[in-house]
């Protein structure tokens, strides 16, 4: 999930890479308008993890059921699957950086290494559950509980949204170029 977060962060931060690059400005000189132009990016953002875990949580899938056939494929595919928007929460704050304050858009790797450090070194360390439910990824349920929560994806789906809000209305209103 850290790596399909990575790569969906990389693709946000690239529209503040065209920018500085000078190539944005002659698109948005154009008929193209800038919120088209950012959700091309923002497309591309968010499709691109998304994707990275199905086809993950389909590989991981098929190799654990090949050496324990308890394991059912579709349980690997759909808890790789609800982490997306986890990972969308990550992509979501490089977006809003870049389309909000670009000077900020340092928030967006350093939420993918607390994000990383809380989940994986989290529990070792045998931090207090507040401070591990700061990761997007504490809040992916167990998909094959016999009662999931799903109360943690539509917040953060939630969280995404506004995110992506930010994203827009910063882009609109910010001098580009």
């Amino acid at each position: 999930a850290i790596i399909a977060a990575v790569m969906g962060v990389q693709t946000a931060l690239r529209v503040h890479s065209e920018e500085t690059a000078v190539r944005v400005e002659p698109l948005l000189a154009t008929s193209l308008r800038r919120s088209t132009y950012l959700a091309s990016n923002a497309l591309i953002a968010l499709a691109g993890p998304a994707a990275a875990m199905a086809i993950t949580g389909a590989a991981l899938g098929l190799v654990a059921h090949a050496r324990d056939d308890t394991i059912a494929v579709r349980d690997v595919i759909f808890q790789a699957g609800s982490s997306i928007a986890a990972i969308w929460v990550l992509v979501g704050i490089a977006l809003a950086a870049v389309g909000a304050a670009p000077r900020l858009r340092v928030l967006a790797w350093a939420s993918v290494v607390a994000t990383f450090a809380l989940t994986l070194l989290g529990p070792t360390f045998n931090l207090p559950d507040w401070v591990l439910a700061i990761s997007p990824l504490d809040h992916v349920p167990n998909v094959t509980a016999a009662a999931p929560d799903w109360t943690g994806l539509v917040v953060l789906s939630g969280i995404t949204v506004v995110l992506l809000a930010i994203s827009f209305i910063g882009f609109g209103r910010r001098d580009v170029g």
